[in-house]
């Protein structure tokens, strides 16, 4: 779990607050959340990794925008590693059931991490010093806003499947 969220901190850290390209596995993965069924993640063997999630290069069949439960969201990368990170935890839910109480927590633990990084990062403008943005921009604050959108909308999935 540490290692996930170091990795995640990493990441925000590092995230230029620019609209991404949704590949087709992550769009895969939160299709498969809404209809109730955990996805494999996304492997590091896999076409999608952090490195090209986080570079500005799309694959050919990306989708500009991740779709859920019919709603069109603008995303940013690092978003795309969040949802692969929550897939993972619901995962090790369908490995070893007994583990629901405390993977549910990390869970809300990694969650929270990320709203109140982004908060720091774009609404506290941190982003300016930590990525040397010049200003933060109502383009950075709807991004913002359209990720953790995204991730509100995924929480009763996520409920749904943590109560199985």
């Amino acid at each position: 779990h540490e290692t996930r969220k170091s990795k995640l901190s990493i990441l925000l850290d590092g995230e230029r607050w620019r609209q991404s390209d949704v590949p087709p596995e992550i769009q895969r993965v939160t299709r498969t959340l809404e209809e109730g069924i955990v996805p494999e993640p996304v492997s590091e063997e896999s076409s999608v990794t952090s490195r090209s999630l986080l570079s500005s290069q799309s694959s050919i069949h990306a989708e500009q925008f991740l779709t859920i439960h019919g709603e069109k969201f603008a995303v940013v990368s690092v978003l795309l590693l969040l949802l692969n990170m929550i897939t993972e935890y619901c995962q090790i839910i369908n490995d070893l059931p007994m583990l629901v109480t405390d993977i549910l927590g990390k869970l809300v633990d990694m969650l929270k991490f990320f709203n109140a990084r982004t908060c720091q990062l774009v609404l506290g403008a941190g982003a300016v010093e930590v990525v040397g943005l010049k200003t933060i921009t109502t383009r950075h604050l709807t991004l913002v806003l359209r990720c953790l959108q995204a991730v509100m909308l995924l929480i009763p999935d996520i409920k749904t499947h943590f109560r199985k």
